[in-house]
């Protein structure tokens, strides 16, 4: 069964009527390279931007509309956000927004339509310097900076904290790597280490609704990081075979923010990982290809993709963690040597691996979406 709360905030998110938010955005910039000493690149950029941003939503149940609630469902609704959150109990009338004001706000419950505006700007920049000793050999340092505009969600609720915005986050990334050709260029690797530091970075945590407890919403996370390292590694040792491989290392961290958990209660998330981020993620692949004739070419291939394990939510909660999982795919086919025609078989994930790919918390339940399972087919093109 439905606790009533529920039931109702699943009626009333399906009538929350948010007018179309107005966007602006405005940058000018300027980038430049020198090369100094042969070997050597100075590089460096810098943009200004600026991100203008209004919303302007109402949650209008008004008498005599499509949008019709009984008058004595507004009038419980005003006189328990009155009751839980402190709010001016003041029964909506007809035509007029239904959402719970600040208790100090001179727009009582039933009378206040939320409208904000949102304007910032940042000086974004790059500086690195490119080594490279050999036609086939590159060295590269770099720092940059970049910043994520702000936003309004659009994230149902019954107060206006649930529709306040995010301001812009800001990420610094340091970087160190090479690129490197070798044996007459059958050989490829390119690697690079890196350390991302985040500012108010934007995520989905949650909130504490008077009329409807624990709901999404949209917040800034003060302090949050990330290491990792990446190999690739992508080779040709003989005609027609070519053979690929790829490694991500992400150590992620959130190292300031108190906000409200998946039971409600306020909890303090330092040193939990960031959600959706997967501490390993490998893959691999290996294709050939050869002559069959003066007209055709047969070829075939597999590939491998492996992500560990990862969470969806802040704070790594039950039932919001998924696992990780490995998936193969294969194709086979033939094409002609102009390239017009292309036909081959493939089959994806061909060891029916059963793996998940979200996990998200919808009104009254939690829900999983699922990978395909073993799926087989032909493909059969042509280039004009």
């Amino acid at each position: 069964m439905i606790a009533p709360r529920r039931a109702l905030w699943r009626t009333i998110s399906r009538r929350l009527l948010r007018q179309p938010a107005e966007y602006g955005n405005y940058a000018v910039f300027a980038n430049g390279e020198y090369d100094i000493f042969d070997q050597f690149t100075l590089k460096g950029g810098v943009r200004f931007t600026e991100a203008d941003r209004s919303d302007n939503a109402c949650p209008d149940y008004t008498r005599g509309t499509n949008l019709d609630f009984p008058e004595a469902t507004l009038n419980f609704l005003a006189a328990v956000g009155s009751a839980l959150g402190g709010y001016p109990f003041v029964p909506p009338g007809i035509d007029q927004c239904v959402i719970l004001a600040p208790a100090n706000s001179a727009h009582p419950f039933g009378l206040s339509r939320y409208f904000n505006h949102l304007n910032q700007n940042n000086i974004s920049f790059h500086a690195g310097v490119d080594w490279k000793p050999a036609d086939n050999i590159l060295g590269y340092v770099n720092v940059s900076r970049g910043y994520k505009a702000g936003s309004f969600p659009t994230i149902t609720g019954s107060i206006f904290a649930s529709q306040e915005p995010v301001t812009q986050e800001s990420v610094t990334d340091y970087e160190l790597g090479f690129k490197t050709q070798l044996f007459d260029r059958h050989l490829a690797i390119n690697a690079a280490g890196f350390y991302y530091d985040y500012s108010d970075k934007q995520l989905k945590s949650r909130l504490i609704d008077p009329l409807f407890n624990v709901l999404d919403a949209l917040v800034n996370i003060p302090q949050s990081s990330v290491r990792g390292a990446e190999l690739e590694i992508h080779g040709r040792p003989i005609a027609g075979l070519d053979i690929g491989a790829a490694a991500t290392y992400l150590d992620t961290s959130i190292d300031s923010f108190i906000g409200v958990n998946e039971a409600g209660l306020v909890q303090n998330f330092a040193g939990a990982a960031m959600p959706y981020t997967a501490r390993w993620q490998l893959a691999g692949n290996i294709n050939y290809e050869r002559s069959i004739n003066d007209r055709l070419i047969g070829f075939t291939g597999a590939q491998v993709n492996y992500r560990s394990g990862i969470t969806t939510s802040i704070g790594s909660p039950q039932f919001y963690g998924i696992a990780g999982y490995a998936t193969v795919d294969i194709q086979a086919g033939i094409e002609t040597q102009d390239e017009k025609w292309r036909v081959f078989l493939w089959g994806k994930n061909v060891a029916n691996q059963f793996y998940v790919t979200n996990i998200v918390r919808s009104q009254d339940g939690i829900i999983r979406y699922t990978g395909m399972p073993a799926t087989y087919g032909i493909t059969v093109s042509y280039r004009y």
